[in-house]
């Protein structure tokens, strides 16, 4: 019988022999009391951990073997376990204790240990269930074909602006966002700035190569140079052209700007931009691919406040760096880890850019679009500058370019987000959201993410921590003063 461990197939390296020992159920621990004539009452029963032991045989080149397999086993958190005889299932497992091997000459014998924390097996199928709404409100009906209660995943796109999303099941009540409650002395309301797909719907608000450039802005014959246009799509704006160049003169970066002016300026702010920053071409061009991209925010007369640089100056291999910037300052510098740029052929995340008083802060983050989960962060950074806290933001600028006349990166803007503040830094600031925000909760690890962006801080004080679908059919009841669509989905657990 073959076995999968975190991915890998055992079956490469070593045969199960016909003792795999897998218990019924979870360890039990009963505890009980003793009453008076000697008799005993159980008072509590509780179920515990599980254990798999797992007899196995290696044949020649064992040396290699034990030490794939100790790469292989090295892991410091439960991952899957997989078995051939139980093929729409996985143990959620960790080796536990030491790995003996009997070795007589080509042939060695031992026995591994896995604990499973959880006790259960896991369905690789997800199953969800939509809200849906009826007489009686928004409700999904789930039903949970498994023998174990298992953790709900809940997934809501907003199609109107909200407060809040609660929902309401048979034993538990999870909300998320900022509830409205009779007392809010405490509570400073914000203004939503702009919410914009960055589409041909919303392309006239934006103003094409006006704006101010950062990188090498008086560089002698390096100076960067505003050139080319842009190309509008549905949901993303992107350069169209960078411009044409003499190639014999010294080089230097080129292409368009974006510009757009706020009715009223912003002293503390919050903004989201989703970007893709990504090489084109075959494997081999890729990595000649070069690029940068600015986000700048500034005051009416120019001078930068807040912003962002990412940039690809390599034209032989992948190497991509990432900066933010308080006024004229470089305040932090890194570069993306190889696991970003291999994956999915680069970088699409979200970069947020914040001011609250005299502290800045600045995230970035790579987002999975199918799962709408974070799956990189630079983590989050802060500054303080007392002299450059003092200007109102009143324009933002972008700023896409390339090098010379080597090949560009794809760079593609697909969303801007900025929310105003009106506090001083001590207030309670409201989680809420905005038409097209994707709210996605984590029943596994009870993490909020939104618009793939892990934020806990939306979930509300005094909701329930977990949230499960017992065995069978249960009714849930989703309430916002928005309107959404959505559904919850469930991996059956099996004791």
């Amino acid at each position: 019988m073959n076995a999968n461990f975190n991915g890998h197939d055992l079956d490469d390296y070593l045969r199960i022999t016909s003792k795999l020992q897998r218990n019924i159920g979870r360890s039990r621990n009963n505890e009980f009391v003793t009453m008076g004539r000697g008799q005993r009452r159980l008072v509590e029963s509780t179920t515990e951990e599980s254990y798999i032991t797992m007899p196995f045989m290696l044949r020649y080149d064992l040396i290699n073997k034990k030490r794939a397999l100790a790469d292989i086993f090295n892991v410091n958190e439960p991952v899957p376990l997989w078995f051939e005889d139980e093929p729409d299932k996985y143990y959620l497992a960790i080796p536990d204790g030491e790995v003996p091997v009997d070795e007589i000459v080509f042939l060695g014998k031992g026995t591994i240990k896995f604990l499973v924390p959880d006790g259960v097996s896991h369905s690789f199928d997800e199953r969800s269930f939509p809200f849906q709404s009826t007489s009686e409100g928004v409700i999904a009906n789930v039903t949970n074909n498994g023998t174990d209660k298992t953790p709900i995943d809940i997934r809501i796109l907003f199609g109107s602006d909200a407060k809040s999303i609660g929902i309401v099941g048979q034993e538990n009540i999870v909300q998320y966002g900022t509830p409205t409650v009779d007392d809010q002395s405490e509570i400073v309301e914000t203004e939503k700035v702009m919410n914009d797909d960055m589409g041909t719907a919303t392309r006239n608000l934006w103003t094409a190569n006006v704006g101010r450039i950062r990188h090498n802005y008086d560089n002698g014959e390096n100076t960067s140079k505003i050139l080319g246009s842009w190309q509008w799509n549905s949901q993303d704006v992107t350069p169209s052209s960078y411009g044409s160049i003499d190639a014999t003169k010294p080089g230097y970066w080129h292409g368009p700007t974006l510009t757009r002016m706020f009715t009223e300026a912003l002293d503390d702010f919050e903004a989201y931009h989703r970007v893709e920053f990504k090489p084109t071409g075959t494997s081999s061009q890729r990595p000649t691919c070069q690029g940068l991209l600015e986000i700048n925010y500034s005051d009416a007369d120019n001078n930068f406040v807040i912003g962002f640089e990412m940039k690809d100056t390599e034209s032989k291999q992948d190497r991509i760096s990432y900066s933010f910037f308080v006024g004229d300052y470089r305040i932090f510098q890194g570069y993306l880890p190889t696991s970003v740029l291999t994956k999915n052929g680069g970088f699409f995340g979200t970069v947020m850019l914040k001011k609250i008083g005299n502290t800045f802060f600045f995230r970035l983050s790579r987002v999975n679009t199918t799962t709408w989960k974070e799956e990189w962060t630079s983590s989050t950074k802060s500054w303080i500058n007392n002299t450059v806290a003092m200007l109102p933001v009143t324009i933002v600028n972008i700023f896409a370019s390339k090098w010379k006349n080597d090949r560009e990166m794809s760079i593609k803007i697909t969303h801007t987000r900025i929310t105003q503040y009106f506090t001083e830094g001590t207030d309670i600031i409201p989680f809420v959201f905005y038409e097209g925000d994707n709210l996605f909760v984590d029943g596994e690890t009870n993490r909020v993410y939104i618009n793939g962006i892990r934020n806990d801080d939306y979930r509300v004080n005094g909701s329930d921590e977990l949230f499960w679908a017992p065995k069978g059919q249960s009714e849930y009841v989703a309430i916002s003063d928005g309107s959404f669509t959505g559904n919850l989905a469930i991996k059956e657990r099996y004791v």
